[in-house]
């Protein structure tokens, strides 16, 4: 299933970018990397894990975020809030054992935001316990 998600969301990097492999059958039938996925422009692809944050698809942890790598270069940090523009498009399909994959296509830019424990963190100050 594929959902048109606009032209900008934010999401929480959970993880640093890795290569996208491609991936065929070697000469006994089994299957192995047969090289690194590109775009039509012969750009090497990569992806990065990251939590989702949109009114579309809510909350959604695990998604991995795919661009090309010079987009990516620069990520920042886990724990990083970024905006990803570019025509989103998210892809929802069956993984292992009843799972659910999320992969977000489309990416052209990526922007820094903040610190997603930040945010969390200013969202409300510790209380103190009423005295008894």
């Amino acid at each position: 299933m594929e959902i048109p998600l606009g032209t900008t969301m934010r999401v929480v990097v959970a993880g640093r970018p890795r290569a996208r492999k491609q991936y065929g059958s070697g000469p006994d039938g089994s299957r192995e990397v047969i090289g690194v996925e590109v775009d039509a422009s012969g750009t090497p692809m990569s992806a990065f894990a990251a939590t989702l944050a949109s009114p579309t698809v809510g909350w959604t942890e695990g998604a991995s975020v795919v661009a090309p790598t010079p987009v990516l270069d620069a990520l920042s940090p886990a724990g990083t809030v970024v905006e990803i523009t570019g025509q989103l498009v998210l892809s929802v399909r069956g993984g292992d054992y009843g799972s659910t994959r999320a992969t977000v296509s489309g990416v052209a830019g990526v922007r820094p935001l903040g610190s997603a424990i930040e945010a969390v963190t200013a969202l409300s100050a510790p209380t103190e316990r009423a005295s008894r």
